[in-house]
């Protein structure tokens, strides 16, 4: 392919027909007209979700995207459609980017056991102040009503 300005359904005609060379370069045609338009979009959504790092992690989530785009490529009828359609698989890897953060680790970003303090139990657990605390929180479990004490009852104790 020459360096001629293409039409996105001369581009996504040449990809799904075109010899292994004119694909590979429809291709990066492709990436190199819709990335930094995909890159905005990506850390624009990750920062709306509450990703951490979300320019950090939007390269990760813009190759799957791509990856998925060309994998599912003679899936786009239409070329107008292209931009959304892209923007609809970034969205998704996006999501399942934050799904696997939420689910491996309750964070986006990955806690070093070194920044965290030691553990150790606080002295006030075993102060005057912690016992009258707990007296003061008995007397208000026999105050009220006997199904409203046994709620704040098992409340305190399981914490």
């Amino acid at each position: 392919m020459n360096d001629e300005i293409l039409s996105d359904g001369e581009l996504l005609r040449a990809t799904q027909k075109g010899d292994e060379p004119t694909q590979r370069d429809a291709k990066d045609k492709l990436v190199n007209k819709y990335d930094s338009k995909l890159n905005h979009f990506v850390v624009g959504y990750l920062h709306r979700k509450n990703c951490n790092q979300p320019a950090a992690h939007a390269k990760g989530v813009q190759h799957h995207t791509w990856i998925n785009a060309f994998a599912n490529i003679s899936r786009v009828n239409d070329p107008k459609s292209f931009e959304s359609w892209l923007f609809t698989i970034g969205r998704n890897e996006a999501n399942r980017h934050l799904k696997l953060c939420i689910g491996g680790q309750n964070s986006s970003v990955q806690i070093d056991d070194s920044v965290l303090p030691p553990a150790e139990i606080s002295p006030y657990y075993s102060s005057k102040d912690a016992a009258m605390d707990a007296d003061r929180m008995i007397a208000y479990a026999y105050s009220v009503s006997e199904e409203d004490g046994s709620i704040f009852t098992l409340f305190v104790a399981e914490e």
